[in-house]
This record gives structure tokens, C-alpha cells and sequence, in this order.
């Protein structure tokens, strides 16, 4: 931290009070005439002056003091909400590990859920959800052998899908994270909380981009109402059914890693000990055609 301007700085000891033995306080004090009177005046401009000196060491400590917190407040990192710096992957368009925060990750691997969401949470806009539902199932990214083609959206648990809302655990505010993927991601891996907790809402999307507070559409159909298709809001952390013809947001996702895969060691010894068969078995037959030769 910077120290203040020197002006602010606290008087130096040559001009702060005298020891009571050197302000002569008492001194000619019973007497009259001037000498008695000035030790007077002495006195009440060395208090004056005493007291103007600890007004002044006050404001700077205040000040100080204030500084000190707002460095502190801005040197510090912000407390991270949720399992994101530790369960959240970042993955390049060619599909090798990034950090999950880079400019250059396309795809965060989600490990509590062992799944690959696609990082630009509003790459479409609002839709409807047959044509959310279609969008991510007709979605490529990447090009070549680093396509990526098998996205959907996120579903309910296999235990919730022929079930309907029972206000308790898998519907309305605070549903339990289990019970689909996107509340697991809200409130597991991001941290953020549902009505009414204080603070709830979308305050954290992690390494996510363009993240919306508002709807989010989940790929399974409501079954007691076909007409009808599960949801996440975002913005308050409530799991409910709505209308396929409503116009909300879609967030694409898919099973496993996308990282390219690396062949074990294993994998290749075995086919280092291929190519020295193949090149022996390629001089012995020579060595035999030679002799023939002869």
C-alpha cells in the first residue's frame, strides 16, 4: 500500500506536547502580574495545539484504515461459490485440455456428471422447444476428426422422467440437484441458490459464457401433460413444466469427454513390438529368397 502524502502525515515529536514537567502547567499560576498570566496562556495554546495535533492523527488513522480495506477488498480473489474450479474442464475446439477460464475452451467436461456441455450457454437465442430439442440434436461443432455431433439437451433423472411435479423434490424452488442435470450444474457445480434464500439467482456461471438469467429448456417431455416439456429457471433456481410453444433458452450438452483420445503406453508397446515383427519377418523372408537365388 502507498504511504499518504507527507502533508497527512502525523506531526513530528518536536511539535506534538511537552511532558507535564515541560508544559508549566501550575507555574505562576497563583501569582499575578503578566509572568502568571502568560504561563496561563502557555498552557491553553499548548492544550489547543494538543488537541488540534490528535484530530489530526485521527483522520489519518480513519483514513488509513480505509485504505487498508479497500487494498485488502481488491487484492483478494473473490470466494469462489460451488465445485466449478475443481469439477468444471476446459476443452479447445480440437478438443485438447485447457484451462476451463482460457479464451480458447469451446467445451467444459463437467466430471461430478461425466458429461460435456457446450461453454456458450445462449449460442441459438430463445426457442421453442421442439426446435431447441432439434437444434441440439442436428448441432456440429468442430470440423474433421474433431467433430463433435452427438449434443441433446439436459434431461431429467431416468427416475423423474415418468413422473410428474410433486412440489417437494424434483419441482418448484430448491428442487434437489439429483434430479436433473441442469439443477445440478445451478446448484452443485456453480454454487448459486434458489428463492427465497437470501442472495439466490444466477450470481455465479462460472467459466460459462453469455450464461442468461431466465429459462432454460431440459430435453424431456412432461408426461402427464405432452404439451408440456420440464424446465430450469436460472434466475431463481426453480424446476417446473412449460408450454413446448414458449420461447425460451437452450444450453447443449453430451455424454462423456471430448478430449481426443491419447493411446496408453500399453498401446504403444504393443505397436512398437508390431512393426519389429513385421521388420524381422521382412529380412528373414529376404535372407530366404537370396540364398534360393544362389
Amino acid at each position: 500500500m502507498q504511504s499518504p502524502p507527507a502533508s497527512r502525515l502525523p506531526p513530528p515529536a518536536s511539535r506534538l506536547p511537552p511532558p507535564a514537567s515541560r508544559a508549566g502547567v501550575g507555574v505562576g499560576v497563583g501569582r499575578s502580574g503578566g509572568a502568571g498570566w502568560c504561563g496561563v496562556l502557555h498552557c491553553v495554546n499548548n492544550y489547543n495545539h494538543w488537541e488540534k495535533s490528535v484530530m489530526q492523527l485521527k483522520s489519518i488513522l480513519h483514513t488509513a484504515t480505509v485504505t487498508v480495506g479497500l487494498a485488502l477488498a481488491c487484492a483478494l480473489p473473490a470466494q469462489a461459490a460451488g465445485t466449478w474450479e475443481t469439477t468444471l474442464k476446459g476443452r479447445d475446439v480440437n478438443r485438447n485440455a485447457v484451462a476451463a477460464t482460457d479464451a480458447s475452451a469451446v467445451y467444459l467436461y463437467d466430471t461430478a456428471l461425466n458429461v460435456t456441455w457446450l461453454r456458450d450457454a445462449n449460442a441459438n437465442g430463445k426457442m421453442n422447444w421442439n426446435t431447441a430439442t432439434n437444434w441440439a440434436a442436428n448441432l456440429t461443432t468442430g470440423t474433421g476428426s474433431k467433430a463433435v455431433d452427438d449434443w441433446r439437451l439436459p434431461t431429467m433423472a431416468a427416475s423423474e422422467v415418468t413422473a410428474g411435479c410433486n412440489w417437494t423434490t424434483n419441482c418448484g424452488y430448491n428442487p434437489d440437484p439429483s434430479t436433473s442435470e441442469m439443477a445440478s450444474l445451478f446448484y452443485t457445480t456453480l454454487g448459486n441458490k434458489g428463492y427465497p434464500d437470501a442472495g439466490y439467482g444466477l450470481t455465479n456461471t462460472g467459466s460459462f459464457q453469455n450464461m442468461q438469467s431466465y429459462y432454460y429448456w431440459l430435453g424431456t417431455e412432461y408426461a402427464p401433460g405432452p404439451a408440456n416439456a420440464w424446465h430450469f429457471g436460472t434466475y431463481n433456481g426453480g424446476q417446473n413444466a412449460n408450454r413446448k410453444g414458449d420461447q425460451l433458452y437452450a444450453l447443449a450438452v453430451r455424454p462423456g469427454d471430448v478430449l481426443a483420445a491419447v493411446p496408453e503406453p500399453e498401446t504403444y508397446m504393443m505397436l512398437l513390438l508390431g512393426l519389429g515383427a513385421v521388420g524381422a519377418l521382412s529380412r528373414r523372408r529376404a535372407r530366404a529368397l537370396g540364398a534360393s537365388a544362389l
